[in-house]
């Protein structure tokens, strides 16, 4: 028996409905279903899937961290000149339509990439500014996840190794990770055929529909209902295919995470750089910035700016009305490894529906959904359901995504 795990990138715990996704509230009725997940704040939902292992127990919070000992850039050539020359054609695009100027930044951030690939760096540069980049470091995807020493405890492909069990990964997702497939439908059938030619213990497979969807329409749209059913219908005709490949199989879906739509934007960039240019401070020099969708992470970087900085951040009034500023009670509440200098000295936390917008990935045009809010709203949990052979028609109201990795220990006995 194969157990094959389907991580349903943000699908939300209410999208499971007869009308919109009738396979999978089939199985739900039919198997174990979790109505509620509960993640840890952040974006690294992977590693307590793959480890049991919140977000302050591994350390990983948000996907990028300040690591200058580990960023792949410490020694990428060219990055100075790179900014000098982003600079003059951001300049030049002024002068042309925005969407338009918008596409042709991301076009030549795609050929830069090419041209880091040529260095050996992996890590994508997204929309960070180019000298700014050798401060930053991958955090859980900054080693292969299956690797022994990927994490602080044994991880479900250590397991499965030491136990004498194989497992399929090449339709799964990280940052970085080079995969033949390039979509939902490739992963689905890469497995497939898999299990037709030589059956293994483990099949992860990575499913993003709900996640690029729910961002680029939001997910209370009637654009997205529609997409989610056709969703619904290719994962059914996957089991069928799974099952006529090779029968008796475990099926565990988990949406690891929830979107709300989003409701107002916020210009944090903007904020920032008025207050160090009335105080004086360099941005890049004195204060470093993060900008996360959800999320703004700043760093002082020398004397002045540590002693300038609090006050400063404190008086601003987008700040205060869009969001709130992380402390200790909070992040235990939300179990974050914080404090901790790769997720910033200072780390602000958007209000449910607030966007911060631009951030460091998007700048072409603002998302309409997003995650990273306060994991307690229903909105922003997930859902799980196993089902396939020898699973017992179950219902819990609540799970925390840790421990999906007892589920998978279980499913596939190790």
């Amino acid at each position: 028996m194969s157990t094959i795990l389907l991580l349903l990138d943000a699908f939300r715990c209410d999208y499971l409905s007869k009308e919109t996704t009738p396979f999978l509230w089939k199985c739900a009725h039919e198997g174990e279903h979790y109505e509620r997940v509960v993640q840890s704040l952040g974006f690294c939902e992977r590693t307590e899937i793959l480890t049991g292992m919140r977000g302050d127990e591994s350390g990983f919070f948000t996907a990028i961290g300040f690591d200058t000992l580990n960023s792949p850039y410490a020694t990428a050539k060219g990055l100075s000149f790179l900014h000098f020359a982003e600079q003059v054609v951001l300049f030049l695009l002024k002068f042309v339509p925005q969407t338009f100027g918008n596409k042709i930044q991301k076009r030549l951030r795609s050929y830069v990439q090419w041209y880091f690939r040529q260095q050996g760096i992996i890590m994508p540069s997204f929309l960070i500014p180019f000298t700014w980049l050798r401060y930053f470091a991958l955090t859980e995807d900054r080693m292969d996840l299956r690797w022994t020493n990927a994490f602080s405890r044994p991880s479900i492909f250590t397991l499965l190794t030491e136990a004498g069990k194989t497992y399929f990964y090449d339709s799964f997702t990280a940052l970085g990770l080079a995969t033949p497939y390039a979509s939902d439908q490739e992963r689905l059938d890469a497995v497939v055929r898999d299990l037709g030619e030589g059956k293994k213990d483990l099949y992860l497979v990575y499913v993003s529909i709900p996640d690029t969807y729910g961002h680029l329409y939001g997910p209370e749209s009637i654009e997205f209902r529609t997409i989610l059913l056709d969703m619904d219908q290719m994962l059914e005709q996957f089991v069928g295919q799974a099952e006529a490949a090779s029968s008796k199989n475990r099926f565990l879906f988990v949406g690891d995470h929830g979107m709300l739509t989003v409701t107002e934007r916020f210009n944090a960039e903007s904020e920032i750089e008025n207050i160090l240019h009335s105080a004086r401070l360099k941005k890049g020099k004195d204060v470093l910035y993060f900008l996360d969708s959800t999320m703004v992470r700043l760093w002082a970087m020398n004397d002045m700016a540590r002693k300038t900085l609090p006050g400063l951040l404190q008086n601003v009034s987008g700040f205060s009305a869009y969001g709130t500023w992380m402390d200790v009670g909070t992040a235990e509440c939300y179990h974050v490894p914080w404090p901790d200098r790769r997720y910033g000295d200072h780390l602000w936390l958007a209000n449910p529906g607030v966007l911060v917008f631009p951030d460091f990935f998007h700048r072409i045009a603002p998302c309409k959904g997003m995650h990273g809010y306060n994991p307690h709203i229903q909105k922003s949990q997930g859902v799980c359901i196993r089902w396939g052979e020898g699973v017992a028609l179950k219902t819990y109201p609540t799970l925390p995504l840790s421990t999906v990795f007892e589920l998978l220990r279980q499913s596939v006995g190790v």
